[in-house]
Order: structure tokens, then C-alpha cells, then sequence
């Protein structure tokens, strides 16, 4: 058994049925109820997750979940059809100049698509909700004319945002063609108009309840642990398949927040979504979900594992003070060093009207929480440094100068952070201004149930020298402990050299695999090898 210091999500937060029909020997899993010789392997394992987008559109998310050993069993819930005003649109579009065409979804931006070739390709700025939406004009893009530009997208995936973020293109009326589903709400549109916009919605496609479901398929899917949706009509035409058996009440793991809160609005309790929309963070939900509901999948290398947050994240001192320090001061660098401090920081950026501002990160991760921001903003926010390894005194080695006078560096930090970054720069002559925009603090009342199994673990797996303090004073209830920590790198693993600890454990290359890799070593080192063995 391995131990995790740390949660990533909160709940609110295959080709048709690709199960295998036959194993061979030495495959499969054991049924309960085999008997004599023979496995009983011939029927597909109950699937895990339900699948619901339309057909031909779930495939990138069960490879995604395949990875990760979970069952996928497709069944689509709804489909689209042409809306009132399909064959509008290319006339629209011939006949009119818009300042923006606002795009929300990757079905809205085919259909799209189909009336603006039908026009003749006339010239159209887009703005777009969403990296899938913004994905369906790639290929155009890279071919046309310049006709077509993406030029726009909110700072968070969600159309009140576009509503409310949309820039105006000039002091007169600034005119927006939007092409919606006839089933979308009206949040847009009246968010658009009530700041002087003058829009025109186009009714463009509709979604209409897949008929004729499968029984054969819609009982596994029933008794699925999870049931992933992408839309709000889907979650309808899903609740009432469901309402055919009494008090169905697993998990719905949505793709985002807007689906997310219709999922609250129908009553429902167990939901679960990426705070950052997009493909990666929905299979997390999805296996967030799998978790809660006892059917964790990380059976790749058969190891067992049980959550214990130790930390939780709260404000700092300077949380306050951060969004007026970037407004009104102008850094040649702001050097983030975790994820959190990437997030905290986002906050605190926007706030203060996203500035422009050059990034130095440490870590693959902390630069992932960019990734959104620097693909939809207008170039005000760069990542433009990471050290050579993913550690602070690397980064204070190694940060470029990019002025011969006194170059100003803002380091929003952790206040448990140490000062080696710091120090190092203000050596190098770098001018340092650190806030402490958010800390941490050791979770309390942790469950005897809980701790009692974690106390025997093997292998605790911590990610934070803060995490490591508060699993050592958990771990000082019992006498002489000694087991494993397995650290997510260097930096854990110099606190738990000082705090006189033996068995350590990490990755010489920071980030998720070495992490696991690692956990395997300390296992296969205590004498716990999980490398399943053949049947």
C-alpha cells in the first residue's frame, strides 16, 4: 500500500462498448464464482465509466481513460440536428460585416464552418470558448487566406466570461453575429447587449434526444460507477434514461463548470469537474469520482492506495496586496516555483487587469497552469524561463538578466518558503520583491480510521516539505517509525534528510512519472514488489 499526502480535485467539483469478448491464457482478471480450472473470461468487465457525448466523439477520451485502466462503455445521449436557422447562416455571412463571431462550442464551430465556406469565405474574426472549440479551426487557419482569425478567447472557459471579456473593436456600435445551439441560454447574448453590443443570434443546430437506446447496453451503463457528460442536454436525456430505476444516484463527472452547475440545479449530489476545462482535466475528474466511489483504477502497477491530505492551501499575508503591486509597479521578471503560486498568482494577475508580465517557472508542472491563460491571451502573459532543474537555487543561479541596471524580479511565494531563491538573486544584483500570497496548514481532525492503516503503510508519498512535517508529527503517535517517504523530488527529499529520516526516495527528473517510479523503488526496496503477477 502506498500513501498519498494529496488531492488534486474536489467534487462540486471506445468505439461502441470496446470491452474485451475473449481473453487467453494469462490474461483477464478473476471473476468471483470461477470454479474448477477454468476463468470465467469470455463476458466483458462491467464498464466503469459511461461515455455520453455523440457518436464518433468519444474516442479521445476512452484512449485517455485506457491509460489509466478504466472501462469505458459508450453510450450517446443526444445528437445534432440542423436548427431553425442553418440555412441562414451562409446568407448572413455574405450579406453583413460583424466585428466578432463568437463561437462556444466544437459543434457550433462545424456548423460554422459549413455556412462561412458556403459565403464564399468572407474575411471573420472569431472569438472562441474552449481549447476543443478553438481546435476545430486549426486546419482552416493553416490553410486560408487570413480570412478566418481566432483573435479572442475569455480568460475562463465559460460564456459568461466571453460575455463580460469581449473587447470592443471600435467606439461606434460594434456589431456580433453569434451562432448558438437553439437549446443554449440567452446569458451571452443579453451579457453582450448590456455592454452596448448589438448581436444577432443565429439559432444554427439543435440536440435531440438519442431514441431507441440499447437495453442491453443502458443496463451496465446504469450500474456504472460514473457517467461523464459534456453538456447540459446530455445530462437531461441521461437523468431520464436513469429515472427508469429508483434512486439512481452514482457519480456525474462533468466537463466543466457550466454543465457542472446544471448538474446541481436537477438535485444531484455526487458531481464532479475540472476547474480547468479541457480533456486532461475531465479524465481527472472522472477518475476523482472512480476514487470517491471506491473503484480507484490505478491498477497499472497494482498498487494500492489511501488518501490522507495532510495540508491544506490559505491565504498569506500578501494576498491582498498582490493584484496593487502588479498594477502599479512594472518587474522585469516574476518568478513562480509551484503550482499553487502559479494559481494564487493567476488571481491576483487578473485582478489587476492581466498586465503584461514575463513568467520564470520551476517545475513542467507549475508551467502546465499557464497553459490556458497563454493560449487565449492577447501575449501579456509569457513563460519565458525555466532553469536547467527544477529547483529553486537553480533558478536563482541561472535567471538572465534582461537589463544592464538594477533588474527587478516579484516573487510571490509560499510564507513557509525558504529564502535561498531569494538570497541567490539579490547576490546576483537582481532587485527582489517576495510577497507571501498564500501558506500552508496542517489538515486537523484526521479520521483514527484513516491514520491507523496509514501508520502501517509502506511507502508514504509526500509533495511538500510542509506535507512532510505534518505526516512526521502524525507519525510521532507511534514508536520508532521508519518506513518509506517517496518524495515528489529534491527539494522534499533535502527537508526529509534534515529531519534524520533513512528510507527517502525521489526522481532525479521532477514530474509524475519519476514520482511514481520512485514509489515503486521504495517498495520493491521494503520488500512489497506490486509487479502483478501472471495467471
Amino acid at each position: 500500500m502506498a500513501l498519498s499526502s494529496s488531492s488534486h480535485l474536489l467534487p462540486f467539483s471506445r468505439p461502441p462498448a470496446t470491452f474485451p469478448r475473449a481473453c487467453h491464457a494469462g490474461g483477464g482478471r478473476a471473476r468471483a464464482g470461477a470454479t474448477g480450472r477454468f476463468m470465467a473470461c469470455s463476458s466483458p468487465p462491467p464498464p466503469d465509466v459511461v461515455v455520453t457525448r455523440e457518436r464518433g466523439k468519444n474516442a479521445k477520451l476512452i484512449a485517455a481513460l485506457e491509460k489509466h485502466n478504466v472501462q469505458s462503455l459508450e453510450l450517446p445521449l443526444i445528437k445534432h440536428v440542423e436548427g431553425p436557422d442553418t440555412d441562414r447562416l451562409s446568407a448572413v455571412l455574405r450579406d453583413e460585416k460583424f466585428d466578432w463571431i463568437t463561437i462556444t462550442s466544437p459543434e457550433a464551430a462545424a456548423v460554422f464552418l459549413e455556412g462561412w465556406k458556403a459565403a464564399g469565405n468572407p474575411k471573420v474574426r472569431i472569438a472562441v470558448v474552449g481549447a476543443g472549440t478553438e481546435r476545430v479551426f486549426d486546419e482552416v487557419i493553416q490553410y486560408n487566406d487570413g480570412s478566418l482569425e481566432v483573435a479572442f478567447s475569455p480568460s475562463k472557459a465559460m460564456g459568461k466570461f466571453l460575455a463580460s471579456e469581449l473587447p470592443r473593436t471600435t467606439e461606434t456600435t460594434c456589431k456580433v453575429l453569434y451562432p448558438a445551439s437553439a437549446k443554449a441560454g440567452h446569458e451571452i447574448q443579453n451579457g453582450l447587449s448590456d455592454r452596448g453590443f448589438e448581436v444577432t443570434r443565429l439559432n444554427t443546430y439543435t440536440t435531440v434526444p438519442v431514441q431507441d437506446v440499447d437495453p442491453l447496453i443502458l443496463k451496465p451503463a446504469l450500474s456504472a460507477p460514473v457517467v461523464a457528460v459534456a453538456s447540459p442536454s446530455a445530462l437531461r436525456a441521461w437523468l431520464n434514461l436513469a429515472s427508469q430505476v429508483d434512486n439512481w444516484g452514482n457519480a456525474i463527472a462533468c466537463i466543466g463548470e457550466t454543465t457542472a452547475s446544471a448538474a446541481k440545479k436537477f438535485g444531484l449530489k455526487s458531481i464532479y469537474y475540472p476547474t480547468t476545462p479541457g480533456l486532461d482535466g475531465w479524465v481527472e475528474s472522472i477518475l476523482e469520482a472512480l476514487r470517491a466511489h471506491g473503484q480507484s483504477k490505478e491498477e497499472k502497477h497494482n498498487v494500492q492506495s489511501l488518501e490522507l491530505p495532510l495540508i491544506k492551501h490559505v491565504e498569506g499575508p500578501d494576498t491582498d496586496r498582490l493584484s496593487a503591486v502588479l498594477r502599479d509597479e512594472k518587474f522585469d521578471w516574476i518568478t513562480i516555483t509551484s503550482p499553487e503560486a502559479a494559481a494564487v498568482f493567476l488571481e491576483g494577475w487578473k485582478a489587476a487587469g492581466n498586465p503584461k508580465v514575463r513568467i520564470a517557472v520551476v517545475g513542467a508542472g507549475t508551467e502546465r497552469v499557464f497553459d490556458e491563460v497563454i493560449q487565449y491571451n492577447d501575449g501579456s502573459l509569457e513563460v519565458a524561463f525555466s532553469p536547467s532543474k527544477a529547483m529553486g537555487k537553480f533558478l536563482a543561479s541561472e535567471l538572465p538578466r534582461t537589463t544592464e541596471t538594477t533588474c527587478k524580479v516579484l516573487y510571490p511565494a509560499s510564507a513557509k518558503a525558504g529564502h535561498e531563491i531569494q538570497n541567490g538573486l539579490s547576490d546576483r544584483g537582481f532587485e527582489v520583491t517576495r510577497l507571501n500570497t498564500y501558506t500552508t496548514v496542517p489538515v486537523q481532525d484526521v479520521d483514527p480510521l484513516i491514520l491507523k492503516p496509514a501508520l502501517s503503510a509502506p511507502v508514504v508519498a509526500v509533495a511538500s516539505p510542509s506535507a512532510l512535517r505534518a505526516w512526521l508529527n502524525l507519525a510521532s503517535q507511534v514508536d520508532n517509525w521508519g518506513n518509506a517517504i517517496a518524495c515528489i523530488g529534491e527539494t522534499t527529499a533535502s527537508a526529509a534528510k534534515k529531519f534524520g529520516l533513512k528510507s527517502i526516495y525521489y526522481p532525479t527528473t521532477p514530474g509524475l512519472d519519476g514520482w511514481v517510479e520512485s514509489i515503486l523503488e521504495a517498495l520493491r526496496a521494503h520488500g512489497q514488489s506490486k509487479e502483478a503477477p501472471g495467471c
